[in-house]
């Protein structure tokens, strides 16, 4: 009996510590529902810095949206609470795409998937991945995906965590010049 006591609470505190909410990226700007429009604006492809590793990332990548060569920066645009659109032009050519998306602890969730597979004392998986967007507190923006997942067997823990966050310049006038200049 005291065997199961102590796997019980183990593997409580493991469940717990693995359902906690992902703390907001260094150098985010926490925005409340009605804030997000203040991401609202141009801003470049390629990412420019790379948190946890060397890699950098394209944006149309991560929204899934195919965009020419040429292209050197795309536009963000809430237009509802739930909806972002994501635009470019070149050439007199516009494209666009609708993305949904969430509010939640300060960004917008692009992606968002939790789930949790068994019986707590002797078998538990548990992942937890999402993608969301956060204004940075130098008016850029922030990428940040992450991918955690626990496995708990026969009181025996195993964790993985893995984090990128990616930041991209924003463009005031459509082009960068390496000064900056409001539209």
């Amino acid at each position: 009996m005291k065997i199961l006591n102590r796997f019980l609470l183990l593997s409580s505190i493991v469940i717990l510590n693995s359902c906690g909410t992902k703390a907001i990226p260094n150098n985010a700007v926490y925005l409340e529902e009605n804030q997000l429009n203040l991401i609202n604006g141009y801003y470049e492809l390629i990412s420019y810095e790379s948190y946890y590793s060397q890699d950098y990332k394209d944006l149309s990548e991560t929204f899934h949206f195919p965009v020419p060569r040429l292209v050197t920066y795309i536009e963000l645009e809430f237009i509802s609470k739930k909806e972002l659109k994501i635009s470019y032009e070149i050439d007199g050519i516009s494209e666009q795409k609708i993305v949904k998306g969430k509010h939640k602890h300060g960004g917008f969730y692009l992606e968002k998937n939790w789930g949790a597979l068994g019986i707590p004392p002797f078998i538990w998986l548990q992942w937890n991945r999402g993608k969301r967007i956060f204004m940075g507190n130098d008016d850029n923006l922030i990428l940040d995906e992450f991918d955690d997942s626990s496995a708990l067997l026969f009181g025996f823990q195993s964790r993985t965590n893995k984090r990128q966050t990616y930041l991209y310049d924003r463009l005031y006038s459509q082009i960068y010049t390496g000064q900056t200049q409001q539209m």
